[in-house]
C-alpha cells in the first residue's frame, strides 16, 4: 500500500477536478459504451479515480456505486450521491444479480492475476445475466503498451486479450468485444480527419506485420478494452466467441 500513498496527489486528483468530464471525454465514453446501455441501470465503477466517468454515467441516468482505495476520493463521491462499496466487495453476495453494467477502467494492471479472477468472480454474482464488465488496460501485446504499463510503479500485471481470455475460463462470461479503445468523433474537421487517418495508416502497418510474422489480429494500439458479457451457461452461450 505505500505505492498509494500520496497516489491522488500524483495524479492531480483534487477536490476541485472531481467528478469533471471534459468534451472530450464525453465523446469517448459515448464511443466506448456505444453498444451498452447505462440509462436507468445501476452502474458500479471499480477505482473511480477522478470521477470523470461517473459523472458521464450520472449524466446518461444510471445509478452510480463505486469503489475506490483513495480515502478522500470515497468521501468526495459519497457528497455527490455515489453509493460506496468496499473495495473488496464485501457486499457481493447482498447485491447478487442487482447490477447492468460493472466499469474498471485503468484497473486490472493494478492487480495480480489472482485479484484479477477474485475481482471477476465478485462481479459475475453482482451482475445479472445479460449484464456486462467493461474494463480497459495497457496493451501488453503492443511495443507501445509498454509505454503505458510501465509509468507508474502501482501496474503490476501486463495483459493482453488473450490473457482474459485465459482468465475467464470456467467463469459466467464471454468475449463480447476485445480490441482498441475507442477513437471518438470528437474537435474540429481536419483533426478528426488527420486522427483517423492515423488510425488507418497504424492498421495497415499492424495488418503488413501480422502478415510478416504470421501474427493473428496485431493491434499496436497502447490501449485495449474488453466488453464480457455475464452469461448463464458458457457452455451452451454460441452467440459470441472469446
Amino acid at each position: 500500500m505505500e505505492d498509494y500513498d500520496r497516489y491522488s496527489e500524483w495524479k492531480g486528483w483534487g477536490e476541485s477536478q472531481f467528478m469533471i468530464v471534459s468534451d472530450y471525454e464525453r465523446a469517448y465514453y459515448g464511443a466506448e459504451f456505444s453498444e451498452i446501455s447505462v440509462k436507468n441501470e445501476r452502474v458500479l465503477e471499480i477505482g473511480f479515480g477522478s470521477g470523470a466517468l461517473l459523472a458521464w454515467l450520472r449524466d446518461q441516468g444510471a445509478e452510480l456505486y463505486g469503489t475506490e482505495i483513495s480515502s478522500q476520493g470515497k468521501q468526495l463521491a459519497a457528497r455527490r450521491g455515489v453509493t460506496i462499496l468496499d473495495t473488496d466487495l464485501t457486499q457481493a453476495e447482498a447485491l447478487k444479480g442487482q447490477f447492468g453494467v460493472i466499469a474498471a477502467f485503468d484497473v486490472f494492471e493494478h492487480l495480480t492475476h489472482q485479484q484479477i479472477r477474485d475481482l471477476l468472480d465478485k462481479a459475475a454474482i453482482l451482475l445479472r445475466p445479460g449484464g456486462h464488465l467493461i474494463a480497459r488496460f495497457p496493451n501488453g501485446a503492443s511495443p507501445f503498451g509498454g509505454i503505458v504499463q510501465h509509468s507508474d510503479v502501482t501496474h503490476v500485471t501486463t495483459l493482453t486479450k488473450t490473457k482474459i481470455g485465459q482468465l475467464i475460463v470456467g467463469k459466467p462470461f464471454v468475449i463480447q468485444r476485445a480490441g482498441d479503445t475507442a477513437i471518438p468523433r470528437h474537435g474540429r474537421f481536419p483533426a478528426r480527419i488527420a486522427k483517423h487517418g492515423r488510425a488507418l495508416l497504424r492498421r495497415l502497418v499492424e495488418r503488413g506485420v501480422s502478415a510478416l510474422y504470421g501474427l493473428h489480429d496485431m493491434s499496436f494500439y497502447h490501449n485495449l478494452t474488453i466488453v464480457l458479457r455475464r452469461v448463464d451457461d458458457v457452455a451452451n452461450d454460441r452467440s459470441v466467441q472469446p
